[in-house]
């Protein structure tokens, strides 16, 4: 194995990486006279449209989560029981029976709860409520108070991401046709050279 390893070693060093120009130049250059187009500006708006695109949905994102999160945070917390499932088309929705902090008790359907496939009565969950307003109940379901804000911000995340690589790319190509454009000038044509 040692002397395999050192003989790919030493046809890795004779074979040093090429730069961004000469890769380039391997690519574009299959006419010795030909020159490498500069990069298009629709890249470069397309980026910056992405960008902007993922910005706004991010910053959506954290004002609807504003909310939510706020009042998970704040909210006085209860265990309601099912006690009725109320039948809606093909699912069944619960009316829960929970008991607030100063004794009090409700029974009623609560905000943000999920619809159930068959029949919950007796499934207990955890409920949440603000002291001066017990009876508008929510239900602590993440994927319902929740669902909207982190949608926006995952597909936020993703356009800025990308708006921002393509970016990167777009420059890069800019720098390298600049260097090419550079190298073109000072090289003189192959005919020129012959004659």
């Amino acid at each position: 194995p040692e002397p395999v390893l050192a003989a790919l070693q030493s046809a890795a060093a004779a074979f040093p990486p090429l730069t961004d120009v000469a890769h380039s130049r391997n690519l574009a250059w299959a006419d010795p006279r030909s020159s490498v187009q500069p990069p298009q500006k629709c890249w470069k708006v397309l980026s910056v449209v992405m960008m902007l695109a993922g910005a706004g949905a991010l910053y959506a994102a954290m004002v609807l989560a504003e909310e939510p999160v706020r009042y998970v945070l704040r909210a006085e917390r209860t265990v309601g029981k099912i006690v009725r499932a109320e039948r809606d088309g093909d699912s069944w929705r619960p009316v829960y029976e929970y008991t607030v902090a100063d004794g009090r008790r409700f029974r009623q359907p609560v905000e943000c709860t999920e619809y159930f496939s068959s029949n919950p009565v007796g499934l207990e969950t955890v409920l949440l409520y603000f002291a001066d307003a017990p009876e508008q109940a929510h239900a602590l379901c993440p994927t319902t108070l929740l669902a909207l804000p982190f949608f926006l911000g995952f597909w936020g995340l993703g356009f800025l991401t990308g708006g921002c690589l393509a970016w990167k790319a777009e420059r890069r190509l800019e720098r390298v046709w600049r260097e090419l454009e550079r190298e073109e000038r000072k090289t003189p044509d192959s005919h020129d050279v012959h004659r």
